[in-house]
Order: structure tokens, then sequence, then C-alpha cells
């Protein structure tokens, strides 16, 4: 078991860190860029962009900007502030895709991942995770031991180091003063040691002229804070060692450091220091080398980064004056956060059809609840709704193979069960479920410029843009287990616009729709009584509550009634305006299929309505919840709803389930049950089922 958490925990942290790398290296192809273009600057501003790479390297989440590096690449917005290329449970997918940053890389790449052998008793692809993953390990580990016996031997070296008393009590005038100065009895490179207390350490035989310039560069060094931020690049390169961009980043951001701080000192000492200067730099790297603790030059080295480079880049050193420092700062600055930002998220579409429930809430300020989880408005979505009942309307229409292909598809809606994609030749769907049983159904053809809209959420509706590659690949994934739903506006017998609602579904994640319950028609219709002379016939009143959990005026009233009609125990909960109205109704019933459990509860001060359906059947089976309010007219006014399947062919992931169950939990951690028949028991007691229904105890074994 230990051995498997592991396992377990070290694939998660090697996928993490690819995914960074993935994101690193758009942005260090980026910065190799603006440095070409940027070579005649002065170097500190190529060195501040390589701090963009490293905190991508270092990070795996950011802040979300309309304008970004990633979102120019056409890169998928970010969930949860994360770049995800390769999911987590890539190596569960019966076809592994993966999302490269660079478009149209990914078609090619996906082309070579091993496909799943249903005869084998694992994915070839989790065992190439696991090997990656090993691999990966041994490689972090091996760098490590480099270094700690590099800095081991280097410990020893500068352990005789003398104070240096030449320096000990002496204040530069202009600005620093040099008290941590060190000889050693070596004839090594002048370099910088330590973090928190940095030292300068020098060779015993050096001209008093040429420690002048020495000391100046190495203490520009650590006011700058370099020694830290080559610490890190090196945790960087560390673990991210199979990166061969990284590795060149490690050392062109070193190289960088070191021209800007040689430019700092030209400018303090004036331009006439030039030539003196560089003959110290000729002069100090055709000496002795100290004995590196870390490649690249971590302590930092005076003398030991591209001698070459460095000494044209003095010599050709001019003053620039404030305004082209000033636009290359303002323009550096801007260049940072397009590297830094992730790509932002679309707002869901105004023109989208079926918007009666989002015009319903814009009439009602407190329609919805907004919390810190991230619970929005109730969204918009392709499925029409009546505004009156709040029920999905069926005026989809369906796709007729003989009128497709007789170029008669009449514009509108449609919806289609989605069975693969043509990928080749013209694009669109090439097999899709219809009512008609025709085996050579006609392509239903996208647009030239068709929209391709993916809902980003679990429980609610906000549609974002993607690209037809990375819609075509949640198709392909979807299709190993459903046909998926797919809404379809078409013009001209084309797709113009489709939308794919539950791209979670291969996990058995999928967003519920809202529905309204229909208790009292149906119990009229079942036994030939008024709702009101059933209730005094079959049912008594277990207890009543008030709450504002619609859109009419004042507080409503909520009644609950236990009863038993006939067909076993049941209960029903009245849901009235202040002016005795019915606005709506919930029911549960003994009966298996009629489990259900209703909260009511409040969030920001908003009062909502929770159901929460538990059917467990230990091989498979299924969790649903909705939270939503009533409007004046009793319509659902939907705040959240999603469905959570297992067994069969659904794959079960256990932190995307982690996930699925904590948006369950925020709102039963505030609310109360009024009524269940969970497990065939009629309850109405108040209490909390926080602790009875959360990742811990609905979760499945992996």
């Amino acid at each position: 078991m230990a051995q498997m958490i592991f396992e377990q925990n070290l694939e998660k942290a090697f996928l993490l860190v690819l995914n960074m790398s993935l994101t690193s290296c758009a942005v260090i192809a980026a910065v190799l860029l603006t440095r070409l273009a940027l070579r005649r600057a002065p170097k500190i501003f190529s060195y501040v962009l390589w701090a963009a790479v490293l905190f991508r390297l270092l990070c795996p989440v950011s802040f979300s900007l309309p304008f970004s590096l990633l979102g120019a690449l056409r890169n998928e917005p970010a969930k949860t502030g994360r770049m995800e290329y390769i999911a987590e449970n890539v190596g569960y997918m019966a076809k592994p895709e993966i999302a490269l940053p660079v478009p149209g890389l990914s078609g090619a790449v996906n082309q070579l991942l091993p496909e799943a052998t249903p005869e084998t008793s694992a994915n070839p692809m989790q065992i190439y995770l696991a090997l990656g993953a090993y691999l990966w390990l041994s490689g972090v580990f091996c760098m490590g031991i480099y270094s700690a016996v590099s800095l081991g031997r280097l410990q020893k070296r500068v352990k005789g180091a003398v104070l240096c008393e030449k320096y000990a009590h002496q204040t530069d005038g202009q600005a620093f003063g040099y008290r941590n100065v060190y000889r050693i009895a070596e004839n090594v490179s002048p370099f910088v040691y330590g973090l928190f207390s940095p030292r300068i350490y020098l060779p015993e035989k050096m001209e008093e002229a040429e420690e002048r310039y020495i000391l100046l560069h190495e203490q520009i060094h650590i006011r700058r804070g370099d020694a830290v931020f080559r610490l890190l690049a090196f945790l960087a390169l560390w673990l991210h060692w199979f990166n061969p961009l990284v590795w060149a980043a490690f050392f062109l951001s070193g190289r960088d450091m070191e021209m800007s701080c040689d430019e700092a000192v030209i400018k303090r000492l004036g331009s006439g220091v030039k030539k003196e200067y560089s003959a110290l730099l000729l002069h100090v790297a055709a000496g002795s080398r100290i004995a590196r603790g870390i490649p690249g030059g971590v302590p930092l080295a005076f003398g030991e980064s591209d001698t070459k480079s460095r000494i044209k880049n003095v010599l050709r050193y001019r003053k620039r004056t404030a305004l082209l420092i000033g636009t290359l700062a303002v323009v550096s600055a801007l260049l940072f956060v397009f590297f830094l930002a992730n790509p932002a998220k679309e707002e869901e579409r105004e023109d989208m059809p079926g918007a009666a429930v989002k015009e319903a809430k814009q009439e009602q300020d407190v329609a919805s609840v907004q919390t810190e989880n991230s619970v929005s408005e109730a969204a918009e979505t392709p499925v029409q709704t009546d505004a009156a009942s709040g029920e999905v309307a069926s005026e989809f229409l369906e796709v007729s193979p003989e009128q497709l292909r007789n170029g008669e598809l009449s514009d509108g809606m449609y919806v289609v069960y989605a069975r693969s994609i043509a990928r080749s030749g013209e694009r669109g769907f090439d097999a899709y479920v219809t009512w008609e049983e025709e085996t050579d159904l006609p392509l239903f053809p996208f647009a030239e410029n068709c929209e391709f809209w993916v809902n980003r959420e679990r429980s609610k509706i906000v549609y974002s843009p993607v690209s037809i590659d990375k819609f075509e690949m949640l198709i392909l994934q979807l299709t190993k287990v459903i046909n998926p739903v797919v809404y379809c506006e078409v013009e001209n017998n084309r797709i113009v616009r489709a939308y794919l609602e539950s791209p979670d579904n291969a996990l058995g994640i999928s967003y519920e729709k809202p529905l309204k319950a229909h208790w009292a028609e149906d119990v009229e219709q079942i036994t030939g009584m008024t709702k009101e002379e059933v209730l005094a016939e079959y049912y008594v009143l277990a207890g009543t509550e008030s709450a504002d959990i619609a859109d009419s005026a004042g507080e409503e009233t909520i009644e609950i009634y236990t009863g038993n009609i006939g067909d076993g125990d049941s209960g029903v909960v009245l849901f009235k305006d202040a002016a005795g109205n019915l606005l709506g109704t919930e029911d549960a019933h003994t009966a298996r299929a009629g489990w259900n459990n209703i909260y009511l509860g409040e969030a920001d001060g908003v009062g909502f309505i929770l159901t929460v359906e538990i059917e467990d059947r230990d091989t498979y089976g299924g969790y649903r919840y909705q939270v939503f309010r009533l409007g004046a007219a009793g319509e659902i006014m939907q705040i959240a709803g999603s469905a959570f399947m297992f067994g069969g062919n659904y794959e079960y992931v256990d932190e995307t389930f982690r996930s699925w169950a904590e948006d369950l939990s925020y709102y039963l951690e505030r609310s109360h049950l009024i009524l269940s028949s969970q497990e065939g028991e009629i309850r109405t007691e108040r209490v909390s089922e926080a602790d009875k229904y959360n990742y811990e105890t609905l979760r499945r074994e992996p």
C-alpha cells in the first residue's frame, strides 16, 4: 500500500513538472527571441525577463489576463490557475491525448502515443509514465548528490580563508562598504559565496587596482540578490534536468546577469575604465578556476561566464538617454507580465439560445449565490427552458440524414449524439446517433469558420472557445465511454457553432440541468383527489420553516409532510410564498428509485434549496445534487447541479472526484436537512449531513 501511494504521488509530481516544463518552453523561446531584439540594449532588461521563466519553472499556477503569451499561442484557459497540457489521468485514457503549447504539434505527437490494449492488465501509457517518473527521480537524485559533494569540497577550501583587515573597517564613500572580504590561499578566481551573509573571496596575490573593480562587481551582485536568483535557477534546473531549453536558459541567464553587472560597474566608474576592466576579465579568466559547487557558476565567480562575450559587451557599452531607458523599462515590464500571465477564461456568450433562466435572474439581484467557491449566476445554456416551469424544452431538432443529404436541413439548434469526427477531408461529424436506422450516414459538416465551445464548469454552464483540435480530442475521449451530447447551431446545412456541455463525461461527471418536480400534478392524477385532499387524508404535517428561498415578496413558508398513499412511506415539501401560493414541491419515497435528500441552506445571506441523491450499488451507481432558488412564478433558478457516475466504462480518477465532492460539501456545510428517504427511511430531523456525504465517505477505491 505504501509503495502504491508513493508511486501515485511520484507520477503526480512528475506530471506537474512536465506541465511546468512545457509551459516554460514557450516562455523560454519567447525570451530568446526578445533577447535577440534587445541585443544592443542594456543587459539588465534581458536579465529581468529570465525571472518570468524562473517563475514558470517553479510555480505551477499564475494569474490570468486577456493578453498573454500562452493565449496568443491559442492555449486553453487554465483550470485553477494551472496550465495542464498533460492530464493527470492520461495513463488511463483509452486513446491518450496531450496538448502542446505550440499549435499544430499536438496531433503529430498524439499519433505516437500508445492506445490502451484490453488484453493486458496495464495501459501501456501507465507503464511509460511510471518509467518516466522513476527516470526523472533518478536524475534529480544524481544531481543532488553531485551538488552536495561539490559544495562540500568548496566548503573545505574556504574554511581556511582569512578576513582581509585591509577592508574590514573601510567604507566606500560612494555607495558600498567592503567588510566581507576574505583571502584564500589558492590561485582562484574571485567569487561570492553565501546567501544570508555573503562573503567575497579573493586570491592572495592581486593588484590593488584589480581588486577595486572586482569588489565593486561582487558587491553589486550581493546588493541585487543575484546569488538567490542563481540558487533558485539551479533548483529549477534540478527539477527540469531533462529539458534542454532549461539548460540553455540557465546558462544564458547567468551570462546576462554577469554582463548587466559589468555594465553597472562601467556606469559607476565611467567609460574610461573599459579597457582596464576588459583586461582584468581576460587576466582572471586565464587563471585558475574555483571548484564549482553547482553547474554554471554558483557561487558567483568574477571571470567565469563567457569572458569573450563579456569583453565585447564592455567595450561597446555606452550610456543611454533617460528616455530610451524609460521606454525599455516599460516594454520589459509589459513583456514580463505578458510572459507570466495565463490566458483569461472567456466570458459566457450573451447571444446563446435558451436565456430564459438568465433573463429571469437579471430581474432579481438575489437570484444566485455568490461565494468564494466560485458559485456563479444561474448561467445560460443551449438547453432551452420554459420560463414559467423551468423545464427543459423539447424544441431541439433531430438531424434527418435524408434532409442533410439533400441539403434541406432547416436552420436552427440541433442536438447531436456524436460518435466520431472526420479526421481527413472535410471536417464534421461522420458518425452520430439518429432516430432513423441508417448505416450510410452523410457527413454533418462544420462551416469553415465554425466556432467550438466547451463548458469549463462541472455544476453550471460557462462556455469557453476551444480549437477544433481540442474539441476533437475531447469527443474522441468521450466516445470511448458514451456518445456525448453536442448542441449544434446550423446555418445552410452546416454547423456554425458546436457546444459540448459535459467534457468530463468519460470520468462520470456531467452537468445536471434544472428540472421541476410535479408532485401535485402526479398525485392528483393517480388518486383523483386534489393535493389538499391527499395531504389531509394520507399525510401529517411534520414541521414548518420560514426562509428566503424564492424571489417573491417576503419570506417563503416551507411545509414538510410525511405519509403513505398506499405504495410505501413517502414525504413531500411544499414551498409557498408569503401569500400562501404554491411555488414548488420536492418529494421523497422509500422506494429506491425515489430516494431523495432535501435541504435548506444559506450562503452569503442568500437562501437556497439543495437536493442530493445517493445511489450506491457497490459496483456501479451515482451521486447527484441540485442547488436552486425559486422565481416569483415558481420557475427554477438554478445555482449549481452536477452528477457523478461510477462503474461500467466510466474512469474513476480520485483527484477529480475529490474536486467534485468538495463542491457538494460546500453546500452541505451551509445547509440542514428537512426531508430524507435515503436507505428507505423517512427522516425530517433538522441536522447537518456534511459529515455524512463528503469525499471520505463517498470516494471509490481507485
